[in-house]
């Protein structure tokens, strides 16, 4: 079955032997309808907390509960009768919306996995020289370095605080880092950029020459939705802390490629010297700085393994982009003629 309809799948509310009693916090966009889907597919009687504007996407025989993230507390003692046995956060972004969910839940429920974000490795201020250095070796590993800088000046997450809270609480928590998140739904249709000038039917693409063999992991929405079921049906009886994301991380290059092959576009990847770049096409990195995770931890002690082979995933992926254009880039031009000049200049 295709993610596409696995993403739309509504399952019948039939008597099953129920295994697990699992609260989500948020549910229904993006990774969402994907977990909650297998975890019913697990016996689990799911029910989410979020502020119900999304009621259409609730499979029949899940429970709601509408409020918001900020208010956990006030709802405690409704959360006790559900008997919980997992509860999980897939959008704590403060340090006081770790505190309330802390709070809410321990002694409520057996359980947590909190999903924070694997940016918060040095490596990633590194590869945007905030910080000096030596560069970061690759895989990273959860006990890596930590970024000491915001990566932007507008950043709106407070993922290491939200991390401190929870390891240092009483709910034994599982805390996941994860990659960026790419596939149908995508709310950044973020391999959108990478595609363009393929649906334009461009003849080549051109990429500099340190970014042609960056790595950087990511990771296909089934995958990330199936390791957060692996670590709620799985629980720990204290913290732990797991890497998520592709086992393989191709190079851009590649990656440019393999979409190309599930779109069937038949131009080419042209590789050239950074600095003959057009200026429009230059992207501000030190590519030598790889943003490889090391996913080892959790596929030796929990045994997750992807349920979608990578090109199964890169090819719902860019079907999806194809028909979903993200608006601001939607009938975009580029100065397609300095990119002919610098093909030829490739050719000469």
């Amino acid at each position: 079955m295709s993610l596409l309809a696995l993403a739309d799948l509504t399952l019948s509310p039939g008597p099953k032997a129920l295994s697990m009693n699992c609260l989500i916090i948020g549910g229904t966009n993006f990774i969402g309808p994907l977990l909650v889907n297998e975890l019913i597919d697990k016996e689990c009687q799911v029910t989410l907390f979020n502020r119900g504007n999304n009621s259409d996407k609730v499979p029949s025989g899940v429970n709601v509960i509408k409020g918001d993230k900020s208010e956990l507390v006030e709802y405690k003692e409704q959360f006790k009768d559900l008997k919980l046995d997992v509860v999980i956060h897939m959008m704590a972004n403060t340090e006081s919306e770790a505190a309330v969910f802390a709070e809410a839940f321990t002694g409520v429920a057996s359980n947590a996995v909190v999903l924070s974000s694997a940016n918060l490795y040095k490596a990633h201020s590194r590869f945007h020289m905030l910080e000096e250095g030596s560069l970061e070796a690759c895989p990273i590993a959860e006990d890596a370095p930590l970024r000491k800088v915001a990566l932007k000046e507008d950043e709106k997450t407070e993922k290491a605080a939200v991390e401190k809270t929870l390891v240092t609480s009483e709910l034994p928590t599982t805390i996941l880092r994860v990659p960026p998140i790419y596939g149908p739904q995508d709310p950044k249709t973020r391999f959108y950029p990478m595609i363009m000038r393929m649906l334009e039917k461009r003849p080549f693409i051109l990429v500099g020459e340190q970014q042609s063999v960056w790595r950087w992991t990511h990771g296909y929405v089934a995958n990330i939705a199936h390791g957060i079921a692996v670590c709620a049906l799985n629980p720990g009886k204290k913290h732990r802390l797991f890497n998520l994301g592709e086992q393989s991380v191709p190079t851009v290059k590649e990656r440019m490629e393999h979409l190309a092959t599930m779109l069937e576009w038949d131009g080419k990847v042209l590789v050239m010297p950074d600095d003959d770049l057009p200026p429009h096409l230059r992207t501000p990195g030190d590519f030598r700085q790889n943003i490889i995770y090391d996913t080892s931890r959790i596929r030796a002690e929990l045994e997750y393994v992807d349920t979608f082979d990578y090109y199964e995933g890169i090819r719902e992926a860019a079907l999806w982009y194809a028909e979903n254009p993200p608006s601001h880039l939607k009938n975009q031009k580029f100065n397609y003629e300095s990119e002919d000049q610098a093909a030829e200049s490739i050719k000469t």
